[in-house]
C-alpha cells in the first residue's frame, strides 16, 4: 500500500529545486524588510550620535570659554591693574597665555573702548573703538561678564569679556579673543563629519561662531522653531529644513548655567551612502549563498536519490532483524523518511513551544523586576544611588538628586565629589567609598551629618549604607548606596533625653520617696534621691535592682501583702528610728 501511495511522487531533485525557489521569495522579502529596519536603526543611531556629539562639543567649547574666563579673572584681581600699571599685567598675561591655547589675543580696554594693552598674535584688521564700545556696552552697564562675537572682515571671532570693577563704573574691560580657526580645529579633533554644521550661541541665543560645512539658511518655520528651542535654554533635538529643501537633524545642547550653547546640524541623508553600500554587499552575498545552496541541493539530490533505496532496505531489515541487500527501488523511501522527519519535527515543536514559554516567563519576570526597581527608585523615601568603580554616578533617584538641587541627568557620569557641596560630608563619603573598594565588605548604618544644598543653613543627619557589587572576575564593578534621613529622629531623641532629664530632676528634688518596681520580680527600677536619703544611701543607683527581701529578709518579704500594701522600710538601727509608715502607697485602682 505504501509503494502504491508514493509511486507517483515527485523526485527528490525536483522537490529540492522547488524548495529553493520557494525559499528565494521569502529571502527577497526578508531582505527588503531588513533594509527598512536598517534604515530605521540608522535614523535612531543618527539621533543618538548627534546628541552625544553636541553634548561633547558643547562641553569642549564651554571648557575653553571657562578657561578663558578664569584667565581674565586672574588678571582682573591683579593689584597693578587698579593702579594703572600695565607692565606687571603684561608679564602676568604672558605667563598665563600658554602655547597651544585657543586664545589669539588678550586686550585691556579703557572706558573709551581703546585698547591700552595688547598681548598675543595680531589680528587680521584693527577693531574700531565704536564697535568695541557697542560690543562692551552691557559690561559698562553693569554686567560682570559675557561672551560676544567680533565681526572682522566678514568672519566672527569669539571673545570672552570681563569687567574690572571701578569706583562707579568698570575701570577696564578684559577681552580674550579666540583664534579664527579654533572652532574648525575643535571639530577636527572631535572627528565630526565634513557634512555637519555647527553653530555656537551665547546664553541669549545670539550667534557667536559657525564651523563645519557651509552655513545653512533655514526656511521660515524651521528658523522660528530653532529660535524657540534656543530661547528655552534646554537640550533638544529637532528636524529642520533649509531653503533649498534639504532636511537636517539639529541637536541643541544648552546645559544650565552655561555661557554657550551648541546647535549641531547633521544631514539626514548622511547614513544613506553607507546604508546603500551595506545593502548592496548584503544582497550580493545573499544571492551568492542562494546560488550555492541551489547547486549544492541539486548535487545532493542525486546522491540522496541513489542512496535512499539502500537506506530504506537497511532500516527495514534492521527493524526486522533480517539480513538485507542494497538493491535499487522506487522513491517510496523518501516518503517514509519524510514521515519520520514529521514525527521528529512534532517533537521539536513541542520542545520549542515549551522553551518559548519558559523564555516568555523569564522575560516577564525580568520585566517585573525591572519595573519594581524603577518603582523603588521613583517612590522610595530614601536616597538610592549606584556608582561605578571610579565613583561616577550610574543611577540615582530623585530623592538623592534633590538634596544637591540638581536633576538626575546632571549627576550621571559625574564623580561623587563633584556633587557634594559640604566639604566635611564629601570627605567622609569619599572615605566610606574607598573603604568599601579596598575591603570589598559592605559598610552599613554609618551615621553622617552635613549641610545639603537644599538647606545649607540647617544641619541634617543621615544613616548611610554601602553595598559592593562584584563582576564575574571577582572585582568590584559598582557600589549601591542607601541614605536614610534621620534628622527628625535625632530631634525627637534629643527632646526625649531632655524630657527624661527634666523628669529625673523633678523626681529627685521632690520631698517624698518615689520609686518604681518592675514586673514580675518587683525589683526597684527607679528610686529618687529623697528615698535614697531615707535609706541612708549616698546614691539612689545603689538601690536599683534590689527587692524587699534585700531589706527585710526573704521570709518577711513573702508575708507581705500584694504591692498595694504599705511599703516596709529598712530595719531600724540602734541609733536611728524610722517613723512608722513614712510613705504609704495608695491602693491601686482598676482602670476603667
Amino acid at each position: 500500500m505504501q509503494e502504491t501511495q508514493y509511486r507517483h511522487s515527485y523526485s527528490l531533485r525536483s522537490q529540492l529545486t522547488v524548495l529553493v525557489l520557494l525559499c528565494l521569495l521569502p529571502a527577497v522579502l526578508a531582505l527588503g524588510l531588513l533594509a527598512m529596519r536598517y534604515q530605521q536603526y540608522q535614523h535612531s543611531t543618527l539621533s543618538e550620535q548627534s546628541q552625544q556629539s553636541a553634548r561633547l562639543l558643547q562641553s569642549t567649547i564651554e571648557g575653553e570659554v571657562q578657561q578663558a574666563r578664569q584667565l581674565l579673572t586672574a588678571l582682573s584681581i591683579h593689584p597693578a591693574l587698579q593702579q594703572d600699571e600695565l607692565a606687571p599685567i603684561r608679564a602676568q598675561a604672558a605667563r598665563l597665555l600658554l602655547p597651544g591655547s585657543p586664545i589669539s589675543q588678550l586686550l585691556v580696554q579703557d572706558r573709551s573702548g581703546r585698547p591700552v594693552l595688547r598681548l598675543g598674535a595680531p589680528l587680521a584688521a584693527e577693531i574700531s573703538p565704536e564697535a568695541t564700545l557697542h560690543r562692551l556696552a552691557p559690561l559698562f552697564a553693569g554686567a560682570p561678564q559675557r561672551v560676544s562675537a567680533i565681526n572682522l572682515q566678514g568672519q566672527n571671532l569669539l571673545a570672552v569679556d570681563l569687567a574690572v570693577p571701578g569706583s562707579a563704573s568698570p575701570r577696564y574691560v578684559l577681552s580674550a579673543i579666540f583664534h579664527a580657526d579654533w572652532l574648525g580645529k575643535t571639530l577636527r579633533e572631535l572627528q565630526l563629519a565634513p557634512e555637519q554644521h555647527v553653530s555656537v550661541y551665547d546664553a541669549d541665543g545670539n550667534l557667536l561662531a559657525t564651523g563645519g560645512a557651509a552655513r545653512l539658511i533655514w526656511n521660515q518655520s524651521s528658523e522660528a522653531s530653532l529660535r524657540s528651542l534656543l530661547h528655552q535654554r534646554q537640550t533638544a533635538i529637532a528636524t529642520a529644513e533649509t531653503s533649498a529643501h534639504s532636511s537636517y537633524l539639529v541637536a541643541i545642547n544648552h546645559p544650565p548655567q552655561a555661557l554657550t550653547s551648541v546647535a549641531l546640524a547633521t544631514p539626514q541623508h548622511l547614513p544613506a551612502h553607507g546604508m546603500l553600500a551595506d545593502l548592496a554587499a548584503l544582497g550580493t552575498g545573499t544571492a551568492l549563498v542562494l546560488l550555492a545552496v541551489a547547486a549544492l541541493a541539486g548535487w545532493c539530490s542525486i546522491r540522496l536519490w541513489r542512496s535512499m533505496l539502500a537506506l530504506r532496505d537497511a532500516a527495514q531489515a534492521l527493524a526486522a532483524g533480517q539480513p538485507y541487500t542494497l538493491d535499487s527501488m522506487g522513491f517510496l523511501e523518501a516518503g517514509q523518511i519524510a514521515h519520520a522527519i514529521q514525527s521528529l519535527q512534532g517533537n521539536l515543536r513541542r520542545h520549542q513551544a515549551r522553551l518559548e514559554s519558559q523564555v516568555a516567563e523569564r522575560t516577564a519576570q525580568l520585566e517585573k523586576n525591572r519595573s519594581q526597581l524603577e518603582t523603588l527608585y521613583a517612590t522610595a523615601p530614601v536616597g538610592l544611588s549606584y556608582v561605578d568603580a571610579e565613583l561616577r554616578y550610574v543611577r540615582l533617584n530623585e530623592f538623592l538628586a534633590a538634596l544637591n538641587r540638581q536633576p538626575v541627568v546632571a549627576h550621571l557620569g559625574r564623580h561623587v565629589a563633584d556633587m557634594i557641596a559640604d566639604a566635611d560630608l564629601r570627605r567622609e563619603v569619599l572615605a566610606d567609598y574607598r573603604s568599601v573598594l579596598e575591603t570589598g565588605q559592605p559598610a552599613v548604618n554609618l551615621p553622617r551629618s552635613g549641610h545639603p544644598e537644599t538647606s545649607p543653613d540647617q544641619l541634617r543627619h543621615w544613616v548611610i549604607s554601602y553595598y559592593p557589587q562584584f563582576g564575574s572576575d571577582g572585582r568590584i564593578v559598582g557600589i549601591t548606596g542607601l541614605m536614610l534621613d534621620v534628622t527628625e529622629q535625632k530631634r525627637i531623641e534629643a527632646e526625649l533625653r531632655q524630657s527624661r532629664q527634666l523628669l529625673r530632676s523633678v523626681v529627685d528634688n521632690m520631698p517624698a520617696m518615689i520609686f518604681l518596681k518592675r514586673l514580675p520580680d518587683l525589683r526597684y527600677e527607679m528610686f529618687n534621691r529623697y528615698g535614697a536619703q531615707l535609706y541612708e544611701r549616698a546614691d539612689s543607683d545603689e538601690l536599683i535592682g534590689l527587692s524587699d527581701a534585700d531589706f527585710v529578709g526573704a521570709a518577711a518579704a513573702r508575708s507581705l501583702p500584694p504591692p498595694t500594701a504599705s511599703y516596709l522600710m529598712r530595719r531600724p538601727t540602734p541609733w536611728w528610728k524610722l517613723p512608722k509608715n513614712p510613705c504609704a502607697i495608695a491602693p491601686a485602682r482598676r482602670a476603667t
